[in-house]
């Protein structure tokens, strides 16, 4: 009798693949077993039809499992009789890939809502397709006893499903019922009546109260969407002037009442991940996205929201639970944090041992799904290595938008995004996140730890700290060659590349704050072919929110004082007096090539007074942008890239805002592009500033139209959320 062992490693636990492979193997006539094991999942297959059992599996798998790699032998075997699902494999340690957080499927949302079944209106429904999975793990593999539902015992049903492959409850392993149900607890009081809490947490939204509600990854802020006088005192509350919150809509036929939908949005917005995604407003909300035509638009992911929109009809703003700067809450026992705000909570008593915020993408006008936040149902994000690591590595990214990656044997996995790292509670987070880590995957210690080259970052402080602990090799890496890294290795890329990598903020090798650089690289080195002129940031970190002082300061560089004197730019004679002389005398400012602050320049041109979270100016002139215009001029002399700065400020007050957003926007298209088709090189786009998607999307369809090979990040976010994986790259070494 013919015998394949196989072997399956991707992500393929916690997705029904056993019970797949299970019904696959007996509707095949075979027998054998599978398991869970150290590198993935374990199949013998004996019989008549191994090799259709080999080609239908990857056709057929769960559309929630990515299959990586498969292996398989013909071996000789002992007899099986049937076909068994084995108890997973005992190991020290487990190169699984992340098991990722899938929104509520479809059998689910049927059942919550039938009342002849067990589980009608039940809060905590989920079964093997859907539901938590890494934000309850507390160790791997991913089995019940090793997750935050093990102190729970099922009762007799939920364990007849548990233990059944024809059901989808299959190894579920957060499943229960009303009748073994972790407690449920609305206004602190243990919740009897379902239906009737779910009706009085409707009715408080609509009389204008704003909820916390535990999600799958931490807590957060609702309100309805259309209250205009609740939005405006929860943002005064949370002390977020103008930041978009993100709304969450009952389903598709609402998403388009108040935005446009592509068919690849649509996709998106259904698929398992749930994200939430940008869309282009069609109806104005007040309040929601303050002078954006943007909204962060999810659909209800979770049995609980699906619950709460049965009893009402208008989108609820679904924002994080946090203090401001602070990362989501996550424990009942925080939520005192945020009485400020509500007292009103809905809770229960699975725990959340991982936090994990929600995701965020956007699509571009060239179809690319481009990743902004990787988080819920996207990270952790796993990569298979064709070779293996002899020892640990660790790289620990910047302080913003913070993660950190790992990687052992021949895996790499990227953590969720965790905020940035600008106080003590965020910085406490950071550290027990990679611990965490460090405990699911048995790793004690690391041979090298990779962070930026900015000796202030907390990331870089924690880096050199774990260095000393473990006897590691610290390696520093520049944030823009880093970044740029990032691409490479999404893509496979060996070869040099050209990078445009334009953001904000980074410690430039020659002690400047770079920001516009062109790099020719690869993942040896990098060469700095071009950067934008140097201009001086005025007072520092303080131009980063006081945006009117970058336009002041490419003023002072191209006009008189008596003539910037003449300018309407919100500060006194006497304050840009002060400026002046801070800028004559470089007094406090530092030099930078950063194309974010070029955007925060053009945007205080085009309005925005005070930048109040990190690129408005790339959101505000995006929103403004118009197609007809044309661009202004630029140079390029001895590797520094000019703009034509008499041009834009000659257009102040005297053109539209639409006119000078759009025409600093192609600008940029033509720098690059004109650079571009110079260069022999293969092309990428890196840096927040490419979460343009305006931007992005015109370069991208220019290069490639003349025939340029050009790439953006497509899973890893062009912005700082990408950095550990980028320095990851550069440690790798076959």
């Amino acid at each position: 009798m013919k015998t394949l062992k196989i072997q399956i490693q991707g992500i393929i636990q916690g997705v029904g693949f056993r019970p797949f492979v299970s019904n696959l193997a007996h509707s095949l006539n075979l027998c054998g077993y599978v398991k869970n094991n150290s590198l993935g999942v374990e199949v013998l297959v004996q019989g008549e039809r191994c090799e259709e059992f080999l080609r239908t599996l990857p056709q057929k798998a769960p559309k929630v499992a990515q299959i990586q790699k498969i292996d398989y032998s013909k071996i000789d075997s002992q007899p099986y009789e049937g076909f068994e699902i084995l108890q997973s494999e005992e190991a020290n340690h487990y190169l699984i890939p992340p098991i990722l957080e899938l929104g509520i499927c479809e059998n689910c949302r049927k059942e919550l809502f039938a009342k002849d079944n067990p589980r009608y209106f039940y809060p905590l429904i989920n079964c093997t397709n859907c539901g938590p999975r890494y934000s309850v793990i507390k160790a791997l593999p991913y089995d019940r006893e090793r997750t935050s539902m093990a102190e729970f015992e099922m009762c007799e049903k939920c364990k007849e499903q548990y233990t059944n492959p024809r059901s989808r409850f299959f190894h579920a392993q957060p499943i229960s019922c009303p009748a073994c149900s972790p407690k449920i607890y609305w206004r602190g009081e243990v919740v009897a009546d379902c239906v009737e809490i779910f009706k009085d947490m409707a009715l408080s939204l609509r009389e204008g109260e704003i909820l916390l509600i535990e999600g799958i990854g931490g807590f957060h802020l609702v309100c309805d969407a259309s209250n205009e006088k609740t939005i405006q005192k929860l943002r005064e509350l949370k002390n977020r002037p103008s930041k978009p919150f993100a709304l969450m809509c009952k389903n598709l036929e609402q998403v388009r009442e108040i935005a446009f939908l592509t068919p690849k949005e649509e996709e998106i917005l259904l698929s398992p991940k749930a994200p939430i995604v940008l869309l282009k407003a069609k109806q104005y909300l007040k309040g929601i996205a303050p002078n954006l035509q943007t909204y962060g638009v999810m659909l209800p992911y979770t049995p609980i929201y699906e619950l709460l929109f049965s009893f009402l009809h208008s989108p609820l703003v679904v924002t994080s639970a946090n203090p401001k700067g602070e990362p989501i809450i996550y424990k009942r026992e925080d939520l005192s944090k945020l009485a400020y705000i509500t007292t009103l909570s809905l809770s229960h008593q699975r725990e959340i041992d991982n936090p994990i915020e929600d995701s965020i993408v956007q699509v571009l006008s060239t179809q690319e799904e481009i990743v902004l936040r990787n988080a819920r149902g996207y990270a952790p994000t796993s990569f298979r290595l064709p070779y293996k690591l002899q020892n640990p590595l660790l790289s620990l990214g910047g302080n913003q938008k913070a993660n950190f990656s790992i990687a052992f044997e021949d895996m790499v996995i990227l953590s969720p995004y965790i905020g940035d790292l600008d106080n003590l509670e965020s910085i406490s987070r950071f550290r027990a996140s990679i611990k965490k880590f460090q405990e699911l995957y048995g790793i004690k210690k690391f041979e090298q730890i990779a962070c930026d080259l900015h000796p202030n970052y907390e990331s870089s402080k924690i880096a050199k700290d774990l260095a000393e602990e473990m006897g590691a090799e610290l390696v520093q890496l520049q944030h823009h060659f880093a970044h740029t890294l990032s691409v490479c290795f999404e893509y496979g890329i060996s070869e040099k590349i050209l990078s445009f990598c334009f953001d904000g903020t980074g410690y430039g090798e020659d002690g400047a704050i770079w920001g516009g650089e062109v790099l020719e690289a690869n993942k040896e080195g990098f060469e700095r072919v071009a950067h934008f002129r140097y201009f001086k940031l005025l007072g520092g970190e303080v131009a980063t929110k006081d945006i009117a002082r970058n336009f002041l300061s490419i003023a002072f560089d191209y006009l008189p004082l008596e003539e910037v004197q003449k300018l309407e730019c919100n500060k006194t004679s006497q304050e840009i007096a002060t400026l002046y002389q801070m800028h004559q005398k470089s007094l406090n400012s530092p030099l930078t090539s950063s194309v974010g602050r070029l955007f925060d320049m053009v945007a205080f041109m085009c309005g925005l007074e005070v930048q109040s979270y990190e690129g408005e100016s790339g959101v505000w002139l995006q929103n403004l942008y118009a197609e007809g215009y044309d661009r202004y001029g630029f140079a390029i002399t001895k590797n520094e890239i000019e703009l034509d700065f008499l041009s834009i400020l000659k257009d102040y007050k005297k053109q539209s805002k639409q006119e000078i957003a759009s025409k600093f926007i192609n600008t940029l298209v033509e720098v690059i592009c004109t650079l571009g088709m110079q260069s022999k090189h293969k092309i990428i786009l890196c840096g927040g500033v490419f979460c343009n998607n305006i931007l992005s999307a015109k370069v991208l369809e220019k290069l490639r139209k003349n025939g340029k090979t050009c790439y953006i990040g497509n899973k890893i976010p062009p912005n700082d959320n990408s950095l550990s994986l980028g320095q990851m790259y550069y440690l790798l070494k076959e």
